[in-house]
């Protein structure tokens, strides 16, 4: 996982911007006051950001679905591709986006 940052300015430049934006004490009353659907797809397993967040966030969000990867880490999308790519196809197949 950290290989990417290593070999590319970018990325590291995304990761402190992400970090930044987690930091911000605005940030959830501006994610709050989105009037969208938003999927929410978290790992069980997630050591740096455990799920409590994530559950905490579905709440905030009243349009919001939250789905939940029994067996994965922080990084799902690498864990399971699979199950994210299901999970996008039916949420912007079914979704008023």
């Amino acid at each position: 996982y950290l290989a990417p940052y290593l070999q590319s300015s970018e990325a590291i430049s995304s990761f402190a911007e992400a970090f930044q934006a987690l930091t911000d004490h605005t940030f959830l009353d501006r994610l709050t006051s989105l009037n969208r659907e938003v999927l929410i797809l978290w790992g069980k397993d997630d050591r740096i950001v455990p799920l409590v967040y994530g559950e905490r966030l579905h709440k905030l969000l009243p349009r919001s679905q939250l789905h939940v990867h029994p067996t994965a880490g922080h990084h799902p999308q690498e864990e399971d591709p699979q199950w994210i790519i299901d999970l996008l196809k039916k949420f912007f197949n079914s979704s008023q986006i």
